[in-house]
């Protein structure tokens, strides 16, 4: 009988760390997700994320964008926004339409900085007509970017240009509606990405 209550107790005694690790740490906040997917996520890639909502949704926690919207569907500048600020330019007499965006200092988790390079990659690798994005409509007003889809013409000739580490420059064929190709860049199908 003692030693039943003596393997009894050693039982509890090494069960007790057990029990006391799983305590609630009430100033530990953030670590639990509660999320309702719809629809099973097979793929984290951004470029496909327009596939499905539960990809989406996903995709919008994963990846900063560009832009921020409201609940109202307009454009809206947060502190999380990649873009510092943007410049459209839209000059019939010259032919030149343009948006040139201007990223924020932002650092991906390794610790290298966000580039204008990383969009451009982004874009490019969505544009291309081996890859099988849903997202590329959302690029067509940039100049020669459908027809880089379609394969008449190649990914390095589409109207985007990284000028240095933090200036894109966004060239059109004609005028079109800015805002709403702005709020395009909201969607996190365009984050950027590391060519790496």
């Amino acid at each position: 009988m003692f030693k039943k209550l003596l393997c009894l107790a050693l039982c509890v005694f090494m069960l007790l760390p057990v029990f006391a690790g799983c305590g609630a740490d009430k100033d530990d906040v953030g670590q639990t997700l509660n999320l309702t997917l719809a629809e099973p996520v097979y793929d984290l890639d951004p470029a496909y994320a327009y596939r499905s909502e539960s990809a989406m949704q996903l995709a919008r926690m994963m990846f900063a964008t560009l832009f921020s919207v409201d609940d109202n569907g307009k454009l809206k500048r947060t502190k999380t926004d990649l873009v510092k600020k943007y410049k459209i330019e839209d000059d019939d007499e010259q032919g030149i339409y343009r948006i040139t965006l201007t990223l924020r200092e932002t650092m991906w988790t390794d610790g290298s900085p966000v580039s204008a390079k990383d969009v451009l990659f982004a874009w490019t690798r969505i544009l291309k007509p081996t890859t099988i994005s849903d997202a590329a409509v959302l690029l067509y007003d940039i100049k020669n970017a459908y027809a880089a889809k379609n394969g008449d013409c190649s990914v390095d000739e589409i109207g985007v240009i990284a000028i240095d580490e933090e200036t894109l420059q966004i060239d059109f064929e004609q005028p079109i509606d800015y805002k709403a190709f702005l709020l395009n860049l909201a969607n996190p199908c365009l984050a950027p990405l590391k060519k790496s």
